[in-house]
């Protein structure tokens, strides 16, 4: 398997870590965020997502085919925040790509909103000339708790009958998670009335 070296691994991580400081100054000050995090794909995910796409497994492949190299995640309070965080993306940055899956879901019941930003590539001496896709994803704490548990319990998993019954399951949660996200904005859109007089 032909991907990443270790200096290669280094060079993304320092184009991450740069980009994710630049990134939360950009957006600016905002109680909204409830946490965020970011990392670098692992070659072994790389490899299985090119796999999947029938690609070889090479760093050409990768950087050419792949948007999700590196990966935020920003989860804020309230839906309305999602939108609110997307702006303020949109106003310092080029966006090449941006998909609503909270409008429309994945068939799953996941629901986030991806962006995707080119940035450039920080080694060691600066940057290099080349840009590099970063996915940006953006989604409530209910969102984020539903993703992660969705992923736990099924990644890897065989398909059976009864995988296919935890499937519906993880469907109605979703689908529950997000009356509880709605039902949540509006609670602070009544508070937020109150608030204004």
């Amino acid at each position: 398997m032909a991907l990443f070296n270790k200096q290669q691994i280094s060079v993304l991580h320092n184009t991450r870590r740069i980009f994710v400081k630049k990134l939360l100054k950009d957006i600016g000050e905002t109680d909204a965020i409830e946490h965020y995090c970011s990392r670098v794909k692992e070659n072994d995910s790389i490899a299985n997502k090119l796999w999947s796409k029938q690609l070889n497994a090479t760093v050409d492949n990768a950087l050419n085919n792949l948007t999700d190299l590196i990966g935020v995640r920003i989860v804020v309070h309230f839906i309305g925040d999602v939108y609110d965080i997307a702006s303020r993306i949109r106003n310092c940055y080029v966006i090449q790509e941006e998909i609503d899956y909270i409008t429309n879901p994945k068939d799953n019941g996941y629901r986030s909103l991806h962006m995707i930003v080119h940035v450039p590539v920080m080694t060691p001496n600066g940057p290099n000339g080349q840009t590099i896709p970063v996915e940006i994803q953006i989604r409530t704490v209910a969102m984020d708790c539903w993703a992660s548990l969705e992923h736990q319990m099924l990644y890897k998993k065989e398909e059976t009958p009864q995988m296919d019954l935890a499937k519906k399951e993880l469907l109605h949660c979703a689908e529950a998670l997000f009356a509880t996200d709605m039902q949540m904005e509006a609670i602070q859109n009544i508070i937020h009335k109150v608030e204004k007089g």
